[in-house]
């Protein structure tokens, strides 16, 4: 049998916190859970046109529950460049399964019409809502490959940083 306690307000009797035993949960559908972000700074260049994963811009998350969704949150700094031509193209992308499927994809491009050569640089974010229906490990990793330029930077000068930030969510 299933006991309901109706109330409109909880209150700690002592001080100003709350405790929920170990071993027990409270279920509060919408609330974050957890929250765990990694900032990098180091440098890596990628010249290759098929999907490289970033050494840095990865982290783990393992969710409490099945039913959680991860908010992800992944803001690089890229640089994407051509020296002798006028397009310079580039995919960045998040996975949780080791690249073999992508959250999402997303296109930065610069074209000079002059085509005497081009360089962008852009610290962008994505966010996606993942619905990974497990309590198991996950790893997000974030990839980069090159469409048309000479060479892609993630973090391209010393102060840059690229971050990602995961989190749980309760359903």
């Amino acid at each position: 049998m299933v006991s309901i306690l109706k109330t409109d307000k909880i209150q700690a009797s002592h001080g100003s916190t709350i405790e929920i035993p170990s071993g027990h949960n409270l279920h509060a559908p919408g609330h974050v859970i957890q929250v765990v972000s990694v900032n990098v700074n180091a440098q890596e260049n990628v010249s290759s046109s098929s999907y490289v994963a970033s050494s840095g811009v990865t982290l783990q998350i393992t969710p409490s529950s099945a039913s959680s969704k991860i908010l992800t949150i992944c803001s690089p700094t890229l640089r994407i460049y051509e020296n002798n031509s006028n397009d310079a193209n580039m995919r960045f992308a998040l996975s949780r399964d080791g690249g073999s499927t992508f959250l999402y994809e997303a296109v930065i491009r610069n074209y000079d019409y002059g085509g005497s050569g081009s360089l962008l640089d852009i610290a962008t974010s994505k966010t996606i809502l993942d619905t990974p229906n497990t309590t198991s490990t996950l790893t997000y990793t974030m990839y980069v490959k090159k469409v048309a330029g000479d060479n892609i930077e993630i973090n391209p000068d010393g102060a840059d940083r690229s971050t990602l930030t995961l989190m749980e969510i309760a359903q």
